[in-house]
Formats: structure tokens, C-alpha cells, sequence
């Protein structure tokens, strides 16, 4: 799907329309969750890959799916490599997942001291005071 739609088309079809209510058996459903995607994206199976975009994919529509409450953030730095012929001055990527505002089940604590946000999924909505 990564190839025919545009992110944001993309994670229109992953969000739920309709969600499971939070249980007591979310931490188990998550840890296993987790599990089993890095396992299956380490193994290379089929066209699964490991990398940061499918992970925070499958893991953002699962967890919303039970009702877990996560968004999916992407964003950017800048990776200057020192070489001869001074190519090496390019931009990296990384999608992860945020959950009441902290990093939630990402490997680097310090992901937002890296990273400059460029695209958050759902947008944070400020509400108008009533």
C-alpha cells in the first residue's frame, strides 16, 4: 500500500472507524503486539522489511484498533557525512509513535532531541474553550 497511496490517504485506511474499548489486557495485547511485528519484520518475510515507517504503521493501526489512543509522528535531521568529494550532507527520516505526548514504544528515549517533527497523524486539535 506504501507504493499506491500517499501518507495520508495511507493512514486514513489504517485509522479505525471504530475501536475496542481500553481493557486490562492492553499492556499484554501491546507487548505481544510489538513482538510479533519486530519478528516478522526482522525475518524479511515475503515484502516486509524492517524499518521504521512499516513498524510505526502496523503498530498505529493495531494499538488504535484496541482502542490504545497513539498518533504517528515523521520527522527529519540532517546527517552531514565527511568525504572526499563532499557529498555527504542529506536528510534522514524516522516514524514513530507518541502516546499522551511521550515517545511510546520507541527504541531512543531522546527521539525528539533528534528529530525535527515534520507530520503528525491525527493532528493534535486545540478545542475552542467552551
Amino acid at each position: 500500500m506504501l507504493r499506491y497511496y500517499s501518507i495520508t490517504r495511507l493512514l486514513q485506511i489504517l485509522t479505525p472507524k471504530r475501536t475496542l474499548p481500553v481493557s486490562s489486557m492492553q499492556e499484554e495485547y501491546t507487548r505481544k503486539l510489538v513482538k510479533y511485528t519486530d519478528y516478522i519484520l526482522r525475518r524479511r518475510v515475503w515484502v516486509y522489511r524492517q524499518n521504521c515507517l512499516r513498524r510505526a504503521l502496523v503498530l498505529y493501526h493495531f494499538l488504535r484498533s484496541a482502542g490504545i489512543d497513539v498518533q504517528i509522528l515523521f520527522g527529519v535531521r540532517r546527517n552531514i557525512q565527511h568525504s572526499h568529494d563532499g557529498a555527504g550532507n542529506h536528510l534522514d527520516g524516522h516514524a514513530w509513535l507518541v502516546c499522551q505526548g511521550q515517545p511510546f514504544l520507541e527504541l531512543n528515549d531522546k527521539v525528539f532531541d533528534i528529530y525535527t517533527v515534520t507530520f503528525r497523524y491525527p493532528a493534535i486539535t486545540t478545542e475552542m474553550g467552551s
